[in-house]
């Protein structure tokens, strides 16, 4: 079993912890901006944010699918290994 801080689950609530800090300093950089005059139109902001959270819970489902995968995949070689060694033991035991 992995350590609680090597886990995706602690990796992720850590990266929440980050982005709730990070987001409101990103957004009012985007307000000075906007003060400044620099950016006239805050959608741009919108639709990269946007696009990162897609791509981030994009990645984050493909990483957890092929682990899934791979952990059914030595369940499943365990289990047969299991069962072909009691099939083994059943065959060498003599008849009476």
């Amino acid at each position: 079993m992995k350590e609680g801080s090597k886990t995706t689950e602690y990796k992720l609530a850590k990266a929440s912890v980050i982005t709730s800090v990070i987001l409101p300093v990103a957004a009012y950089c985007v307000e000075m901006l906007q003060a400044s005059g620099a950016v006239t139109s805050p959608l741009w902001v919108s639709v990269v944010a946007v696009v990162g959270a897609v791509l981030s819970s994009l990645g984050y489902s493909a990483a957890r699918t092929m682990q899934k995968g791979a952990e059914q995949k030595r369940e499943a070689l365990t289990i047969a290994s299991m069962m072909q060694g009691r099939a083994e033991l059943s065959e060498k035991k003599p008849s009476a």
